[in-house]
C-alpha cells in the first residue's frame, strides 16, 4: 500500500509542468469552441449553471490562453473584465459596493480586473494560474485580480499559494456566503530597489549597455560610468538604476541641460509652452480663431455656389489626427486645425541643397521628350486661376501650402527650464518592467520640472517609448531625429473617468476654449446634464481632479445598417451585443499630452455607459477627428450584392440591406480592444502617388489589422498632386468619365484622410544620402522608407521620334488623368460662349478613356456633330516608333464595331422633306480611324491652338478646332523620370525592382505601372502593368508591415530592421516573382447610353483570334447581339479548359450589376447551377437574367468564398480510401461528410438570412409549415 501511494505521488510529480509568461498568449472571440471543450462540472459550480461561454468571450476585456510547451496547444483559457460578474451589481457602480462589503480601500476599475471565466484541461492544477496573473501585472496600473466564488465552493484546483481568500465583513464561514479570491501584485512581480547609481555599479551598467551598443565603450573606455559619477559629478547628469538581487538590471541616464532654442527651432512646442515655465516676459504668438479664418477665406456665396469651396479646409485638416497628439497645452485642448504649423509638420526646407547643374540640364532635356503633363500642375498657376471650382481651390491650397510658413512668427519663452533629457534607458530583457519605476523616480530627481524629453531616430520605436508622446517637427525644421515627451502627471498622476456634472462647466470651458467646434460641445454637454431624458451621455477624463479629456456619447439605433454594410462581424458577434448597448461617439477629445490615456478612457466609456460596442463615424462633412482614434479598429466596408427586386418580390432582403447612405469611414471600439497589445511605429513612410497601388498599400497597412495586436503607423505621408475627394466630383463626370475598378474607394478615402498625412505637390527630386524628397522644387519631405507608386499618366507631347516635342501648354488642350482635370476642362468649355461654324472639339486617342470622354461631353450638352474622334488604330510603327500587336482595348470585334456605330449615332436628329417624304438625318460624331497626331497651330497671344494636323499612311488632314482632348500613350511623367535618374535609381524604360518591389536603394520601393522587373528575372510578361494594381499594393503593404513587426521580439524587446542591399543580386529565395491572381475589371459608360464591362484574368492581353486558335481555349457562351442591343444586351462568358469562368464581356443599354458579376470569376460552371449543361440544352437565353435569379445570390455574398473554403478544407481533410473511384464515391455518400457539408452550408445561409431570404432553410420551412423548431 505504501509503495502504491509513493508511485502515485511520483507520477503526479512527472506530470507537473512549470509554465512561464512565454506560454501565455492573447486570444480573440474565435476561441469560443476551444473554451467550450475545456468546460467541466467544476466550471459550472464556480461560475454558475447558466454559464454562457460565447457571451463571456465576446464581452471580455481580455482573453488569455496558456499553451503547452512544444506543441502550442491551448490548455487553459481565462476571460477577464473590469467589473464583477454579479448580475445584481451594475458595471458602472460597483466600487462602493465592494468597499462596503469587503472593506478593501483603493480598489478601482483602473487598478483591478475580475475573472469571469477560467477553464483548463484536466490534469493541470495550480500551475496554470500563476503565469497568466504575472502577464496581467505587466500592465503598469494593475494591482489586483479578483474572482467571485459562490457560496458552498470550498476548493478551487487552479488557485495557487499567492491567492488570498476574502470573506465579507462580519462573516466567518465561506460555505454560507459569497467570497472572493484575490491575487495581489506584490506577490507576483519582481521587487526592485530604485536608487542613484554609484561608482561600484560600473561593472553592472557597462555590460548592460554593451548588450545594445558598444560605441560608448569604444569612445570612452570601460569605466566611463564611474568617471561620469566621480569626475563629472557637476555636469548635470544623473544615473538611476534598478537593482534586483544586488545586481543593477536597468539604468536610465538623465541630463538637466536641454537646448531649448534648438528644440523650439525645429519642433512645434507651443502646446508645451516651449518646455519652460510661464513668465510675464514671454512673447506668445497665437493663431487667429480658426472659424474666422475659414470664413475669411471664402464668402458665403462661394460656399453655396461651388461644391468645391471646402477643399482647402478639407486638405488642411488632413494632417490633424497625427499632429493633434501633441498639439495642446498641459490641461487645455488645442484643435490642430487652428495650428497651421501642424498642417505641414513633415516639411522642411534646407538652406543649402547643391546639385550638378550640367547633369541636371541633361536630365531635363531627356525629361522634355517624355511629355509635360505635370508642367501645368507645378508652374502655370494662371492655369488654375483660369479654371474655377476645384482646380482653383487646389492651386490656392498649394500656394498656401508652400508659402504659409514663410516669415511666420514664433513665440519666445523666457521662463525657467521645465524639462530634462533622457539620454540612456535600457534594461535586461527579463526586467523591462523596471523601466516604469525608473521613469517615476526620474521626476523625483527633478521635482521642479514637468517634462522629460527624448530624441530617437525616426525608424526606431522601441518599447522604451511606450509612455512617451511624439512631437511633430516644424515645417522648416531639419533636426535629424524625432522628439518625444513624457509629462510628470502621465506617470504619477491619478487618472480617473467619471460622469460630467454642473460643477464641471468651468473646467470644460478651459479644455475646449481652443476648439472650433466648442459651441457644439457646449450644447451637447448642457443637454447631457439638463435634459430629463438624457439623449447624450457626457464623461470626463481627469488627472488629479483636473479635466484632461471629454467624451459625448449617444445610443446608436441603426446598428443593423452597420452590420449589413461594414465587416463588423470579423471583430464582434452581434448576437451578444443586445439592443440598447450600442453607442455612438459624438465627440471625444483628450489633451494630447495624455494621449496615451485614450486607451483607458475608451475602456471606462464601455463600463460607465454600459455600451458594449462604441462606433465612430467620419465622412467629408461630419464631426472632426478625435485623437484617440488609433486605439479603435478601422472597419472595412462590405460589398453587398445588387438585388434585382423583380425576381425577389416574394422574399426581399431586409430594408437596411437595400438602403444606401452616403459613404463614411467607421471605427469600432469593443471592451477587449483596450487591452490589445499595440505596436506603434513612427517610421517615416512616404508614398508618392495616389494610384490604385498606393491605395491598396495603405489599405493593407491600416485596414488588415491582426486580431491579437494593434499595429499603429503614426508617420505615413502621401504625396499627391490632386485631391482625393471624389464626393466633390459632379455626378455626370463620376458616372460617365470614370472607369470603375474599385467599389470601396469612397469610404476608404475618407479613412485615409484621417490616418495619413497628405502633401499636395509633385515630387521633383530624391536625395538618397539625406533621405528626403523635394516637392515642387520648394520644400522637402524626409523619409525612412520611400514608396514610388505614381504610375503612368497621359502626356501632352507626341511620342513620335520624328516630331519635335511641344514646349507650350495651350489652354484649350486638355490632358485628363483625374476627375479634377475633367472638372477643369468642363468648366473651361463653358466659358466658350459660342462655337464658330466649322470649329470642332477633337478627342484623340485609342483608349477607353477617350470614348468615355466623348460620352461625358455629350452628357454636358456638347452636340455630337461638334465632336470629332480621331483614333490612332491600328498602331503603325512608322509613326510612333513602337512595335506592338494590333489589339484594340475591347479585344472583341463585335463590341468594337457596335461601340463605333453608337458613337456615330450620337448627335442631333434633323427631319428633312424630300419628294414629299420626311427623312430623319442623324449628324453624329465624326470618326477618323488610322490617323496619327502630327502638329498643331499655336497662337502664343491667346495661349491656344486653332488647327490640328493628323497623318495617315495615305493622306494628311488639317482640322480646325476650339478644343482638344489628348489621350496619347501613357508614360512616366517627366518630373518623376528626372528625379529617378538624378537619384541614381536604376531605370530601364521603367523603374527596376526585384521580386519584393525593392529598388537598388534598400530604403526605396517601387510598385505599379511605373516599374518592371530586372532583366535577370526574364519576366517582362509579368510586370505590374498587367495585373491588379490594388492587389499589388496590398501584398506590398502586408510585406512591409510584417517586416517592421519582425523587429519586435516575443519578450517585447526591440531589434532594428535588417535591410539587405538589393545591389548584391537576388537571393535564391527571391528568384520567383510574386503571383497575382485577382481579375482585371473595367466598367464604364460609353456614348449613346451603352454600359461596358470587362472581367478577365490577369496578365498580358492575348488577341482574341490567337486565343481562339488554341486547342485548350475552352467554351464560349454568348447571349444577345451587339447589333440589336435595344432588344437584349450582349453577354459573352468564357470558360477555360477547367470549366472555370475566365472572361466576362458585357455590353448593355441598362446598368450592369458589376459587383455581382465580378464574383463569378474563377467559379466552376457546376457551382453556377450547372451553367454549361443548361446552356447546351438551350435553357439559358439571356445570361443577364440567368445571373439575376434567386439561386445566384449566395455566390454574390461577400462571405461565400470563406464558407466555400471552409467546406473545401473539411473535405480535403476527410480520411477516405483512394483505391478505387467507385468505392470512394460510395464511401463519400455513406460517410458523414455529405451531412457535414450540408450542415455548414445551411449554417451559412441561416447566419446571413437578412441578405439571402430567397433560400429555404430547414428553420424557414418549419416556420412556414407552422412546426415548432
Amino acid at each position: 500500500m505504501l509503495n502504491f501511494k509513493a508511485a502515485r505521488r511520483a507520477s503526479t510529480r512527472v506530470r507537473t509542468i512549470v509554465f512561464t509568461t512565454n506560454n501565455v498568449i492573447f486570444l480573440d472571440k474565435d476561441c469560443v469552441e476551444l473554451a467550450k471543450k475545456l468546460v467541466s462540472e467544476k466550471t459550472y459550480e464556480l461560475f454558475g449553471r447558466d454559464l454562457n461561454v460565447e457571451k463571456i468571450v465576446n464581452l471580455s476585456t481580455a482573453i488569455l490562453g496558456l499553451t503547452r510547451e512544444g506543441d502550442d496547444e491551448v490548455i487553459a483559457v481565462m476571460c477577464i473584465s473590469n467589473h464583477p460578474n454579479i448580475a445584481s451589481i451594475p458595471s458602472w457602480d460597483w466600487c462602493d459596493w465592494f468597499k462596503f462589503h469587503y472593506g478593501i480601500e483603493n480598489v478601482t476599475s483602473r487598478n483591478s480586473c475580475w475573472i469571469h471565466l477560467m477553464v483548463y484541461e484536466p490534469g493541470y492544477g495550480r500551475g496554470v494560474m500563476s503565469p497568466m496573473v504575472r502577464l496581467l501585472y505587466r500592465m503598469k496600473n494593475m494591482e489586483y485580480v479578483f474572482m467571485v466564488v459562490p457560496p458552498g465552493v470550498e476548493r478551487v484546483n487552479f488557485v495557487d499559494q499567492g491567492c488570498i481568500h476574502i470573506l465579507p465583513k462580519g462573516y466567518l464561514n465561506p460555505r454560507t456566503v459569497q467570497t472572493l479570491f484575490m491575487w495581489q501584485r506584490q506577490n507576483y512581480v519582481k521587487k526592485y530597489k530604485i536608487r542613484r547609481a554609484v561608482e561600484e555599479d560600473n561593472d553592472d551598467i557597462v555590460p548592460l549597455i554593451d548588450m545594445f551598443s558598444e560605441k560608448l565603450k569604444d569612445y570612452y573606455g570601460e569605466y566611463y560610468i564611474a568617471e561620469i559619477l566621480t569626475r563629472h559629478e557637476n555636469s548635470g547628469r544623473q544615473l538611476i538604476v534598478a537593482e534586483f538581487d544586488s545586481v543593477a538590471v536597468a539604468v536610465i541616464g538623465l541630463n538637466e541641460n536641454v537646448n531649448y532654442e534648438a528644440l523650439n527651432e525645429h519642433f512645434e512646442l507651443r502646446a508645451y509652452h516651449g518646455l519652460k515655465k510661464p513668465s510675464e516676459m514671454d512673447e506668445l504668438y497665437r493663431e487667429p480663431d480658426p472659424e474666422s479664418k475659414s470664413q475669411s477665406g471664402f464668402s458665403q456665396s462661394q460656399m453655396d455656389d461651388s461644391e468645391y469651396s471646402k477643399s482647402i479646409v478639407d486638405q488642411s485638416n488632413v494632417f490633424q489626427y497625427n499632429q493633434s497628439e501633441t498639439g495642446s497645452s498641459e490641461f487645455m485642448l488645442k484643435d490642430s486645425s487652428s495650428d497651421d504649423d501642424s498642417d505641414y509638420s513633415l516639411m522642411f526646407s534646407p538652406d543649402d541643397v547643391s546639385e550638378d547643374e550640367s547633369f541636371l540640364s541633361n536630365i531635363e532635356m531627356v525629361a522634355k521628350k517624355l511629355g509635360e503633363y505635370e508642367e501645368h500642375l507645378t508652374h502655370e498657376i494662371q492655369y488654375y486661376e483660369h479654371h474655377k471650382g476645384s482646380s482653383h481651390d487646389i492651386a490656392l491650397a498649394r500656394e498656401q501650402y508652400w508659402s504659409h510658413f514663410k516669415g511666420k512668427r514664433k513665440s519666445k519663452y523666457y521662463g525657467s527650464p521645465n524639462a530634462f533629457a533622457l539620454e540612456i534607458a535600457l534594461a535586461q530583457p527579463a526586467h523591462l518592467a523596471s523601466l516604469s519605476h525608473l521613469y517615476e523616480a526620474a521626476f523625483e530627481c527633478f521635482p521642479d520640472r514637468d517634462y522629460c524629453v527624448l530624441s530617437q531616430p525616426f525608424a526606431l520605436t522601441p518599447p522604451v517609448l511606450h509612455f512617451f508622446m511624439f512631437v511633430p517637427p516644424r515645417p522648416e525644421g531639419t533636426f535629424p531625429n524625432s522628439l518625444y515627451l513624457l509629462h510628470r502627471n502621465s506617470m504619477v498622476g491619478q487618472i480617473a473617468v467619471r460622469s460630467a456634472t454642473e460643477e464641471d462647466e468651468m473646467g470644460i470651458e478651459d479644455l475646449l476654449k481652443e476648439l472650433p467646434s466648442r459651441d457644439n460641445l457646449r450644447r451637447l454637454y448642457h443637454s447631457s446634464i439638463e435634459s430629463p431624458w438624457r439623449p447624450y451621455l457626457c464623461y470626463l477624463l481627469t488627472c488629479e481632479d483636473d479635466i484632461i479629456g471629454m467624451a459625448v456619447l449617444s445610443e446608436f439605433r441603426d446598428s443593423d445598417y452597420l452590420m449589413g454594410h461594414y465587416n463588423i462581424s470579423r471583430w464582434m458577434d452581434y448576437r451578444y451585443h443586445r439592443t440598447g448597448c450600442n453607442g455612438l461617439i459624438e465627440y471625444l477629445v483628450v489633451t494630447p499630452v495624455f494621449h496615451k490615456q485614450g486607451r483607458h478612457f475608451l475602456s471606462e466609456l464601455h463600463r460607465l455607459s454600459d455600451f458594449s460596442s462604441l462606433y465612430y463615424k467620419t465622412s467629408h462633412k461630419e464631426r472632426p477627428m478625435h485623437n484617440s482614434i488609433s486605439y479603435m479598429i478601422p472597419v472595412k466596408s462590405r460589398i453587398t450584392p445588387v438585388y434585382n427586386m423583380e425576381c425577389l418580390q416574394d422574399y426581399p432582403p431586409e430594408e437596411y440591406v437595400l438602403r444606401r447612405e452616403d459613404p463614411f469611414s467607421l471605427y469600432l471600439s469593443l471592451p477587449w480592444t483596450s487591452n490589445r497589445r499595440s505596436f506603434e511605429f513612427n517610421t517615416r513612410i512616404v508614398v508618392v502617388g495616389a494610384s490604385e497601388t498606393a491605395l491598396g498599400f495603405l489599405e493593407a497597412l491600416y485596414m488588415k489589422q491582426p486580431k491579437d495586436k494593434f499595429v499603429i503607423f503614426h508617420n505615413v505621408t502621401m504625396v499627391n498632386s490632386h485631391s482625393m475627394t471624389k464626393h466633390k466630383v459632379p455626378t455626370k463626370i463620376r458616372d460617365n468619365l470614370l472607369i470603375q475598378k474599385d467599389f470601396e474607394y469612397e469610404s476608404f478615402s475618407t479613412m485615409i484622410a484621417s490616418q495619413v498625412n497628405i502633401a499636395h505637390g509633385v515630387m521633383t527630386a530624391i536625395n538618397r544620402r539625406e533621405r528626403y524628397i523635394t516637392i515642387d522644387d520648394v520644400s522637402y519631405i524626409p523619409y525612412d522608407f520611400l514608396f514610388l507608386m505614381c504610375g503612368e499618366q497621359f502626356q501632352k507631347n507626341s511620342v513620335r521620334p520624328d516630331v519635335e516635342p511641344k514646349k507650350e501648354y495651350p489652354r484649350n488642350v486638355y490632358v485628363i488623368n483625374t476627375e479634377l482635370d475633367a472638372v477643369s476642362a468642363i468648366i473651361d468649355l463653358r466659358t466658350i460662349k459660342q462655337v464658330k461654324k466649322g470649329d470642332k472639339i477633337i478627342v484623340y486617342g485609342h483608349f477607353l478613356q477617350a470614348l468615355c470622354c466623348i460620352g461625358t461631353l455629350i452628357a454636358y450638352g456638347v452636340p455630337g456633330d461638334q465632336l470629332i474622334y480621331v483614333e490612332p488604330f491600328p498602331p503603325n510603327a512608322s509613326f510612333d516608333g513602337v512595335f506592338r500587336h494590333s489589339v484594340d482595348f475591347f479585344n472583341d470585334p463585335l463590341v468594337d464595331e457596335a461601340v463605333m456605330e453608337a458613337i456615330k449615332r450620337c448627335g442631333k436628329i434633323y427631319r428633312e422633306w424630300y419628294n414629299h417624304r420626311q427623312y430623319c438625318v442623324v449628324l453624329g460624331v465624326k470618326v477618323y480611324q488610322g490617323y496619327y497626331f502630327h502638329d498643331w497651330v499655336y497662337h502664343k497671344a491667346d495661349n491656344a491652338i486653332s488647327h490640328v494636323k493628323f497623318e495617315s499612311e495615305n493622306r494628311c488632314m488639317d482640322l480646325k478646332c476650339s478644343a482638344m482632348f489628348f489621350y496619347i500613350g501613357k508614360s512616366v511623367s517627366p518630373r518623376t523620370f528626372k528625379s529617378i535618374i538624378q537619384a541614381g535609381l536604376v531605370f530601364d524604360g521603367r523603374l527596376i525592382i526585384d521580386a519584393k518591389c525593392r529598388t537598388n536603394d534598400k530604403h526605396i520601393y517601387g510598385a505599379g505601372t511605373l516599374t518592371r522587373y530586372g532583366r535577370h528575372y526574364y519576366a517582362d510578361h509579368l510586370i505590374h502593368k498587367y495585373f491588379s494594381r490594388k492587389e499589388i499594393g496590398q501584398k506590398l503593404g502586408l510585406q512591409i508591415r510584417e517586416m517592421l513587426l519582425k523587429c519586435i521580439n516575443l519578450d517585447h524587446t526591440y531589434t532594428p530592421v535588417s535591410l539587405k542591399n538589393p545591389e548584391s543580386g537576388p537571393s535564391r529565395s527571391n528568384l520567383l516573382v510574386p503571383n497575382y491572381v485577382k481579375p482585371l475589371i473595367r466598367y464604364c459608360k460609353l456614348p449613346d447610353g451603352l454600359y461596358y464591362l470587362s472581367i478577365r484574368k490577369p496578365g498580358m492581353m492575348v488577341p482574341l483570334e490567337a486565343a481562339l486558335s488554341k486547342g485548350d481555349y475552352g467554351h464560349v457562351l454568348i447571349t444577345g447581339d451587339c447589333k440589336n442591343l435595344d432588344r437584349q444586351g450582349y453577354f459573352r462568358l468564357h470558360l477555360n479548359k477547367f470549366r472555370k469562368v475566365e472572361t466576362i464581356t458585357c455590353l448593355n443599354r441598362s446598368p450592369i450589376e458589376v459587383q455581382n458579376l465580378a464574383l463569378l470569376y474563377g467559379k466552376h460552371e457546376q457551382l453556377l447551377n450547372n451553367l454549361l449543361t443548361r446552356f447546351e440544352m438551350v435553357v439559358i437565353r439571356d445570361l443577364f437574367d440567368y445571373f439575376r435569379q434567386p439561386w445566384a445570390y449566395a455566390i454574390y455574398h461577400d462571405r461565400f468564398d470563406s464558407a466555400y473554403d471552409q467546406m473545401d478544407r473539411y473535405l480535403m481533410n476527410a480520411k477516405l480510401d483512394l483505391e478505387k473511384r467507385d468505392e470512394l464515391e460510395e464511401m463519400f455518400r455513406k460517410s458523414s461528410c455529405v451531412k457535414e457539408l450540408e450542415s455548414k452550408l445551411v449554417k451559412f445561409l441561416e447566419r446571413n438570412e437578412d441578405f439571402l431570404p430567397m433560400y429555404g432553410t430547414p428553420a424557414k420551412i418549419k416556420k412556414i409549415l407552422g412546426i415548432d423548431p
